[in-house]
């Protein structure tokens, strides 16, 4: 059974690469302008002063510079050849990138003479190697004990983005044209200053969900979601509340600014959950602690990845199980993963994909004492349509212990 659902969560999280992938480089192509519509210097006809000044007498030669000329056919063919092993150069450096991932990030963009792109690409891609190899480490030669399991996991979790991430830059940035930078200056993303839990979706909003779900011990059915998210300068706070038939949620998130950076900005959030499950007969009492590192990648990066953003995180959580009988059960449990966003279409569009480690049925909203994610945790995508101005709407799909799909419809201001 474990084998089953790794296998099923490996194939999830390759499918969602490959449609990042598919979506960006379409993105891509639909913003790159055409060059052939271009007009070109020798086409521009003499202007009305030119005609004017032009001497007079019989022997007058018009100068080259006047005369229009047509567009030597050679040229055409060289400029298509170009782009031909333009294409084929890309295809290559893609190809390069994908092999080299096991190991480092960038020979992508040094086939394509982005050298400091790589360098980036390639350092960042090496840090998390290397905490991958020494969170590891730690935890083989302590057996995994309660001291250092609690600092080894988060170390693997921000070093497993470090080094899948970069590998998913190096290919992506390869087709993002130069070209398409030009058609990229409208696309402006909204500030770092608004805290994670918003969305990037204004200062405040309102969201109201309604989905369905099936857990390992449930079958399919009904839920709704109603969450108030609003910034108030360098923290921000959210209520959320979410039922079914069987089982309501309520949840308290607040998140405050630590430090910031070109491209970057840290934050720290303290969350409380009560959890009532009458089915089960059972209540959750939970608080925890999270450290979020959000991205804007043009500026971090490379202007190429300007319709890119995303976020890394790690955190603990803890609190009891209560019993009808007075009886408590203690649980504990540590938070970690990444996600990714593409904007396009003038931000009117955007598609997210997101791991999370958690192993529990957090991502249902069904917490049942005893029921795992396994290992690996779960993967979400979502995708995003501004209907208007104020107004979203979103999709969304989560698979882990608990599958759920659910619809937002999304106020902001």
């Amino acid at each position: 059974m474990f084998k089953q659902r790794q296998v099923l969560h490996f194939k999830i999280v390759f499918y969602f690469l490959i449609n990042l992938f598919i979506f960006s480089h379409s993105s891509v192509s639909f913003a790159t302008p055409t060059i052939h519509h271009l007009p070109i210097k020798s086409e521009i006809q003499p202007s009305h002063s030119q005609v004017q000044d032009k001497p007079k007498g019989a022997n007058y030669i018009p100068s080259k510079s006047i005369l229009p000329q047509k567009r030597n056919s050679s040229t055409v063919k060289r400029s298509s050849s170009q782009d031909h092993h333009s294409a084929l150069r890309k295809s290559t450096a893609s190809i390069l990138a994908m092999i080299s991932a096991p190991i480092i990030a960038g020979p992508g963009h040094y086939l394509i003479d982005e050298s400091k792109v790589a360098t980036q690409l390639f350092w960042w891609k090496l840090g998390g190697t290397l905490g991958i190899l020494s969170g590891a480490s730690a935890l083989a030669s302590t057996g995994a004990s309660n001291v250092i399991t609690p600092w080894a996991i988060p170390t693997l979790i921000i070093s497993g983005a470090s080094f899948v991430m970069p590998t998913i830059f190096d290919i992506l940035g390869i087709w993002s044209s130069p070209h398409s930078l030009q058609t990229q200056d409208s696309l402006v993303l909204p500030p770092l200053r608004a805290a994670p839990l918003l969305q990037d979706l204004g200062t405040r909003n309102l969201q109201l969900g309604i989905g369905s779900r099936k857990t390992v011990q449930q079958s399919t059915h009904a839920f709704y979601e109603l969450t108030w998210s609003q910034s108030l300068d360098q923290i921000a706070y959210q209520l959320a509340a979410s039922w079914a038939d069987q089982q309501a949620r309520l949840r308290l998130n607040l998140q405050h600014k630590l430090s910031g950076g070109r491209g970057w900005r840290l934050w720290q959030g303290f969350g409380l959950t009560t959890h009532h499950h009458r089915q089960a007969q059972v209540d959750l009492y939970q608080g925890e602690y999270t450290l979020r590192l959000a991205f804007r990648f043009g500026q971090l990066l490379h202007q190429r990845f300007k319709h890119l953003s995303g976020e890394i995180f790690t955190g603990w959580y803890g609190g009891a199980f209560a019993y009808p009988k007075g009886s408590l059960d203690q649980t504990t449990g540590i938070l970690g993963g990444f996600a990714l966003v593409h904007h396009s279409f003038k931000d009117y569009v955007r598609f997210k994909i997101n791991y999370n480690h958690r192993h529990d049925d957090w991502v249902g909203g069904a917490i049942v004492p005893g029921v795992g994610s396994g290992i690996l945790g779960y993967v979400q995508s979502s995708l995003s349509l501004r209907l208007k101005s104020d107004l979203w709407l979103q999709t969304q799909a989560s698979f882990g212990s608990a599958h759920l799909y659910i619809m937002h419809l999304t106020w902001t201001s």
